[in-house]
């Protein structure tokens, strides 16, 4: 036998593993199942086995393939198989799944006739044939008059998981059939449900989707292993051919197979001679952590290997390499804990010395204790000597990993942020977007606004705010005030060259054009996150590139519908990102599989983090697909996964309050960890300002003009709510009143109010008001709206239905002596040193109810029905803005002097679930009243002083945050770069 490796590697890796590794390695022939718990060297064991088949064997290194779950995965098999058997390593078929039936659809194209010629579809392609086929199909049942996409991502979803399993839209009908008489489905009189109906639906939808896509001349990411599949199954020629490069099967993380990948498995490790009883296949996996089940994965299909091959060879790794006993024992009784455990558990024993130090938890009072706190471990840590590489931060929740960014970054610690991050939520991208728009329309005044503050065309934000101002007042466009003075004029000139280029050139050469012209990326791009800046800039060229590639006559002007759905955020576009080079590891508990660090912090081990998502079953599930409902037993496999990445320390942290008066609570299952020590965090000093911004600056000239006749205009409650949510978000959209386009929603709650005046203005003439007359005047007001067809369509019957409710609930009970749409501006004397000693707020009541000199205040609301603890702010998911907004109203009134606010009114002009229309009443105390007053003061102080330009904004919309960045550095005069 001709030797083509050097043995002294091999051997030397081979002298140092356990009996049970020996005996995974060489168990070469057959089916083979390794239960490999964490830091039980299954990677090492796999690779070796790799190396012992080619030194045991004829078998060409081509003849072996070895599948894992990323592409960092089968580098790091690659690179370690390289160290034993040299160049050979490179001819091993080391593959993901994905990438396996890739490489077969390319090398076998006439196999493949669905997918050859077909560009892969990214998922606003996806969504955006969802939402045609919903549409073509006239599926009325999943098209919601409040929502029409509602169920848009629902039916992606389900159409993924379909395909995860290899099911046909024909095989999910015939469940349907079998469903009939089931109490589930049907009801008494045996009509079905809307869960039924909604599901006979998605049947035509499932259809007409893969219509669309053949069509359009797509295809699904999940369809090249659907059609793999398909293959190997129809076609025994292809399914031999492919055996005889795949002798040996090698399959790592086998816990997060899904029933497509199993079947590609078993398809091809069964084409041998004797392969039914007897295939080459060798699996690695550990049911505990089996965290990636929403993608398909599950404990059953990890254990259709038993069942399928009753005589495999069951290997447990059970000897730990990595972590200390203590750790490995709270890791344990964390997944002994399981609710349902239909396996038995194997066991894992660590082989350090000594038994470590126990888990530790950490508990603080807030959440801005709990990340100083750990940041300041992290700090002492690194004082030890200990390498910040060595050190993680595991989170469940990707949105926290920024908190901890900054943390470190303000204490000078070096990092690492490991995440795939959505580029629509990138503060540049959505500056960019507008700036398209705007070239593609500059009579797109929202967009066009947004686009004058890119530094270079070097507006001064004052001028912005007059032009804002004007255009109000003059209803000319901003587009055309951009003429008559030379510091615009160089605006004006860029868009009507952009124009040009953007409605006759190619989209990527016109969006290389606009960029380049607008210095958009050495302006914009010279952020701190520069790096993840310029992905994210990539990962959107590329959905223009794409779509170029599909057609060479696409333009800008053709990506209306791609741009809108990019603004509207219909779908995530994911970019790998990581910060800098070496430091310490910030990432997601699923990003950390199979990374090791000697110390491991565990943030915000909460419920509300952990919380199982409560996804409502809008459809029925075949019960061969696995689309389980998320459970606690999930939870515990992830923290499991977390405990397990740690060498030598595990320090979980919590704390106890949320935004003062919120209780947070510890993850139940902390108690669980057996033997652990407590540690208090102590209060932190209040925050710092980030990186190198003073908290105490001067501020220029131009910014206080702009802070002085925004507080000659008057603060209003939308201004103050906006401040209490992000300064920043106030500053632009409040103080200098940049353009907004409505949102349908608040177009719709714009004629609905419209409604409302009109009624109360027919009763003020002495006319006697009726439901039609209600609609009609509504109808008008809605039709006035820049609504899109369908949309106007949706609202209108929306509105209708509402109204109509309405009327008939209150009619008989209004109140003649009632005003509408009264304006109040009063002077609010603010407490003694405060920067003013009074300062002007005013407001628009939507109607007063008036008896002598009391008034009643009532506030129309449209849209969902809340409760009053949501109303006063007492639950998680409110802010207390509107409870703050009838306070507002008491302190007008009783400045005005005209009226005493008896009480304050909501009226929530559509019904609940229950159909019935809702009034919440409440009394604003004298307290509630000052506590608003010591707010607004609070407020002026802060704009005064510009302090919140030391602070990020920390708006959901990544348009604010962009443009906050870019006017913090305008508008000081002394500080940061």
């Amino acid at each position: 036998m001709t030797q083509r490796h050097p043995l002294t590697t091999f051997e030397q890796a081979y002298t140092r593993l356990n009996e049970a590794q020996k005996r995974a390695v060489d168990t070469i022939d057959g089916p083979v199942m390794v239960m490999a718990g964490p830091g039980t060297g299954k990677t090492q064991v796999l690779t070796l086995r790799i190396a012992n088949i080619l030194k045991q064997t004829d078998t060409p290194p081509d003849a072996i393939l070895a599948l894992t779950y990323t592409n960092s995965g089968v580098t790091a098999m690659r690179e370690r198989l390289r160290t034993m058997i040299g160049q050979d390593a490179y001819r091993v078929n080391i593959y993901t799944f994905h990438g396996y039936a890739s490489s077969v659809i390319e090398s076998h194209p006439a196999s493949f006739p669905r997918i050859i010629g077909a560009a892969s579809a990214d998922d606003v392609d996806r969504y955006d044939v969802v939402r045609t086929a919903i549409a073509n199909v006239g599926a009325d049942v999943l098209r919601p008059s409040g929502d029409p996409e509602y169920y848009v991502k629902p039916i992606l979803n389900l159409i993924g998981a379909l395909k995860n399993d290899s099911v046909s839209s024909q095989e999910y009908e015939q469940h349907l059939a079998t469903l009939t008489g089931d109490e589930s489905a049907y009801d008494e009189e045996g009509e079905p449900t809307p869960k039924v109906l909604r599901s006979a639906s998605f049947v035509q939808v499932f259809d007409e989707y893969e219509r669309l896509m053949r069509e359009r001349g797509l295809y699904d990411y999940s369809d090249m292993l659907v059609e793999l599949v398909t293959a190997l199954e129809r076609d025994e020629s292809l399914r031999l051919e492919l055996a005889e490069s795949a002798q040996y099967i090698l399959a790592d993380e086998h816990q997060d197979a899904n029933r497509s990948q199993n079947r590609i498995l078993e398809l091809l490790a069964t084409a041998h001679p004797d392969g039914e009883a007897n295939p080459n296949l060798f699996i690695v996996g550990d049911d505990k952590q089996a965290i990636y089940r929403f993608q398909g994965a599950s404990l059953e299909n990890f254990l259709f290997f038993k069942d399928r091959f009753p005589g495999a060879h069951t290997i447990p790794l059970t000897e730990n390499y990595r972590s200390t006993s203590r750790i490995l024992s709270a890791a344990g009784k964390v997944i002994e804990g399981r609710a349902l455990a239909t396996e038995p558990l194997v066991s894992v024993r660590s082989q350090k010395e000594g038994e470590g130090t126990p888990f530790e938890l950490i508990v603080a009072e807030t959440s801005e204790d709990e990340i100083a706190h750990v940041v300041e471990r992290i700090a002492a840590l690194a004082a030890e000597g200990v390498a910040h590489d060595e050190i993680a931060i595991l989170l469940r929740k990707n949105r926290d990993i920024d908190p901890f960014v900054r943390a470190l970054r303000m204490k000078g610690i070096p990092y690492v942020s490991l995440r795939d991050s959505d580029a629509l939520a990138t503060a540049e991208i959505g500056l960019l977007l507008a700036l398209i728009r705007a070239s593609v329309n500059p009579m797109d005044t929202d967009a066009l606004a947004k686009a004058l503050f890119l530094p270079a065309f070097a507006i001064p934000t004052g001028t912005l705010a007059r032009l804002f101002s004007e255009r109000i007042r003059s209803r000319i466009s901003l587009y055309d005030m951009l003429t008559g003075d030379p510091v615009l004029e160089r605006a004006h000139d860029f868009f009507d060259r952009a124009l040009k280029v953007a409605h006759t050139k190619g989209a990527i050469e016109a969006l290389d054009h606009i960029v380049a012209e607008s210095r958009f990326l050495a302006e914009v791009m010279n952020a701190r996150s520069l790096s993840h800046a310029l992905a994210a800039y990539r990962s959107v060229r590329a959905l223009f590139e794409t779509r170029s590639l599909r057609d060479h006559r696409y333009t800008l002007k053709d990506a209306s519908t791609l741009l809108a759905d990019l603004e509207n955020g219909v779908a995530p576009v994911m970019t790998a990102r990581e910060d800098g080079g070496s430091g310490v590891r910030i990432m997601s508990l699923h990003k950390s599989k199979g990374l090791e660090f000697e110390h491991v912090f565990l943030p915000h081990a909460l419920e509300s983090r952990f919380k199982p998502r409560a996804d409502r079953a809008l459809f029925f599930i075949p019960p061969v697909v696995n689309q389980p409902e998320p459970d606690w037993d999930d939870e515990r496999r992830l923290f499991y996964v977390g405990i397990t990445r740690a060498k030598r320390t595990v320090h979980a942290s919590v704390h106890r309050m949320r935004n003062e008066d919120k209780e947070e609570r510890p993850l139940s299952f902390l108690g669980e960890v057996g033997e652990y020590t407590e540690s208090a965090a102590p209060r932190a000093a209040a925050s710092l300002p980030e990186v190198d911004i003073p908290k105490k600056q001067e501020v220029s000239a131009e910014y206080s003009l702009i802070i002085d006749a925004f507080l000659a205009s008057g603060i209003s409650a939308t201004a103050l709510n906006a401040y209490m949510t992000d300064p920043w978000e106030c500053f632009l959209k409040s103080i200098l009143r940049l353009p907004e386009t409505q949102a349908p929603h608040q177009m719709y709650g714009t004629a609905i109010h419209a409604a409302l005046e009109g009624l109360y203005a027919s009763l003020a003439a002495g006319e006697r008001p009726t439901a039609e007359r209600l609609i009609t005047t509504f109808s008008e007001a809605l039709a006035r709206q820049p609504l899109r067809p369908h949309e106007r369509t949706t609202f209108h019957e929306k509105g209708v239905e509402a109204l109509r409710g309405y009327f008939e609930e209150y009619d008989g009970t209004w109140n003649v002596n009632a005003e509408t749409e009264v304006s109040m501006a009063v002077d609010v004397p603010l407490p003694p040193g405060h920067t003013r000693d009074a300062v002007h707020i005013r407001g628009f009541i939507d109607r007063l109810e008036v008896e002598g000199s009391t008034a009643r205040v009532i506030d129309y609301k449209t849209g969902k029905v809340k409760s009053r603890n949501e109303i006063m702010g007492a639950t998680q998911s409110s802010d207390g803005s509107i409870y703050r907004q009838l306070a507002f109203y008491k302190l007008l009134l009783d400045l005005d002097g005209r009226y005493r606010m008896s009480e304050a009114v909501v009226d929530f002009v559509e019904p609940n679930p229950r159909g019935k229309h809702k009034k919440e009443a409440f009394e604003i105390t004298d307290e509630t009243k000052q506590e608003l007053i010591e707010a607004i003061a609070r407020m002026t102080d802060d704009v005064v002083r510009g302090d919140f330009l030391s602070q990020p904004s920390v708006s959901e919309d990544p348009l604010v945050r962009g443009m906050a960045v870019m006017l913090a550095s305008r508008f000081k005069t002394v500080g940061h770069e």
